[in-house]
């Protein structure tokens, strides 16, 4: 999640490790990411009238902010076209030297970006 090894500490690592192992984290993870998830978004897709919300993104009607880390391992820096390109004005800033939590590793420049996204 981070760019910076230092950044991560044992208090860190253990805040990570409980949250990992809440009773509530592995069903969720599986509710997301295990084949009969998939399995079941695939047969909830066939069946329904909602369509899934990437292929919404065209509706965003406000001006939206994305913030990306440079150095982003779960999602890397190409991942950020396709919302960039879907929603109408739609701004990308990335952060330099920065993982995965861009408000953690980067967190005075983001909270400056946002700011002055908001304000205008």
């Amino acid at each position: 999640m981070l760019s910076d090894p230092k950044l991560v500490t044992d208090d860190l690592i253990e805040e990570r490790w409980q949250a990992a192992n809440h009773a509530d984290a592995l069903q969720t993870m599986k509710a997301m990411y295990s084949a009969e998830a998939f399995a079941l978004q695939q047969q909830f897709l066939a069946q329904s009238a909602t369509p899934p919300y990437w292929s919404m993104l065209h509706k965003v009607q406000c001006p939206t902010l994305l913030t990306w880390g440079f150095d982003d391992r779960q999602c890397p820096l190409d991942m950020a076209a396709i919302p960039l390109r879907l929603i109408p004005n739609a701004e990308l800033h990335v952060f330099p030297n920065c993982g995965h939590w861009v408000n953690t590793e980067a967190k005075d420049a983001c909270e400056r970006v946002s700011i002055e996204f908001l304000r205008r």
